[in-house]
């Protein structure tokens, strides 16, 4: 499969989690984006998870791992990309993975079940991953002719993405905007992840040893 059509998957992935999520969150009695995990719409044994595990978080999983194998040729060479290659590939793999191990209902932080302690822990870390993989490709594509520009942006959306992943975890205790702050952190992470695959798409070339 081509770098191209790799490529597309940041694009599409974040369309449908989106979708995903509005539509669940709809159609679940009593849900609140503004202060509940994305999570607990797919906690075990609650109604809709089947449609946010099988339909948002596996396939966008998938979607973001194929989008991150293409990120290789951002900056071929520079070890600083590769290495946000790989973080992506971690973000990607923990959120397909969230689909499967579950939280328990309420996503309680820190008790319950294993799969729910395994599941905060992982998206603490997925995030954690994501926001390095952004400042990694910010460096290195700074040095890369042509992608100064984008060098910066991937910076600033990472600075942002930390920045909204200091009050989400602040609001731990709380619960009243743990659902906000998760949204704009995503949201922070979610655009670089369409804006860098539309324009890895409309870039790359499929042939062996030609830049994007």
């Amino acid at each position: 499969m081509s770098a191209r059509i790799l490529a597309l998957g940041g694009v599409t992935a974040p369309l449908l989690f989106a979708a995903v999520v509005v539509v669940a969150g709809r159609i679940r009695p009593g849900y609140s984006h503004r202060a509940q995990f994305i999570s607990e719409l797919g906690a075990t044994g609650t109604p809709m998870a089947g449609l946010m595990n099988y339909v948002g978080f596996i396939p966008t999983g998938v979607m973001l791992l194929a989008f991150a194998a293409s990120t290789r040729r951002l900056a071929p060479g520079d070890v600083r990309a590769s290495a946000g290659t790989l973080l992506l590939c971690l973000f990607a793999g923990a959120v397909g993975v969230a689909g499967v191990v579950r939280c328990d209902v309420g996503c309680p932080v820190a008790t319950g079940s294993w799969p729910n302690l395994l599941h905060g822990l992982g998206s603490a870390v997925a995030f954690s991953c994501a926001i390095v993989a952004l400042e990694l490709f910010g460096r290195a594509l700074r040095d890369r002719a042509g992608w100064e520009r984008w060098g910066r942006y991937s910076a600033i959306a990472a600075r942002v993405a930390l920045l909204t992943a200091l009050p989400l975890t602040l609001s731990l205790i709380s619960r009243e905007w743990t659902g906000l702050w998760q949204r704009l952190l995503l949201a922070s992470l979610f655009i670089w992840f369409f804006a860098t695959g539309w324009r890895l798409f409309r870039r790359s070339r499929s042939g062996p040893g030609r830049d994007i």
